[in-house]
């Protein structure tokens, strides 16, 4: 594994993006940040698809930081009440899938007109899931061809 540094770093970046705009309180307009990380992420999912190692393996790698953070968003939000939340680690949950929350918000309000944060947030998780399970798919039928 440790071949594949510079992937592994790629997977951080939607991290940074969200740290650096959290922390600095910078304004990108958030169709702009969904577009730029979808066509990002789904590349992503291409570059991991096509590492020389099996492509279950390839895949997990590829989605190890999301899990980690999805694993921490469902502690401090599902499983922990109010009370119970570090803040800390709820913020670093949501700073991973900031760049996601528009396209979660949009989803979200086709079935309901109540925002409700935590849900929107999962759906924001579930879409970068399924961007970069669709830039893998389409890498790994590409290579197929």
């Amino acid at each position: 594994m440790t071949h594949y540094k510079r992937e592994v770093v790629l997977l951080l970046i939607p991290f940074l993006y969200g740290l650096i705009v959290n922390s600095l309180m910078t304004f990108i307009h958030p169709l702009l940040s969904q577009l730029i990380f979808g066509v990002f992420w789904f590349w992503v999912g291409m570059i991991f698809a096509q590492l020389n190692i099996n492509k279950i393996k390839s895949f997990l790698l590829g989605n190890t930081v999301w899990a980690f953070s999805f694993g921490l968003f469902i502690w401090q939000f599902i499983i922990n009440d109010d009370a119970g939340r570090n803040l800390l680690i709820a913020g670093l949950s949501q700073h991973y899938i900031s760049s996601f929350i528009w396209l979660g918000s949009k989803v979200y309000m086709l079935f309901d007109n109540v925002i409700h944060g935590t849900n929107i947030m999962l759906i924001a998780y579930i879409s970068m899931f399924l961007i970069f399970f669709a830039g893998f798919v389409y890498a790994t039928i590409r290579e197929r061809l």
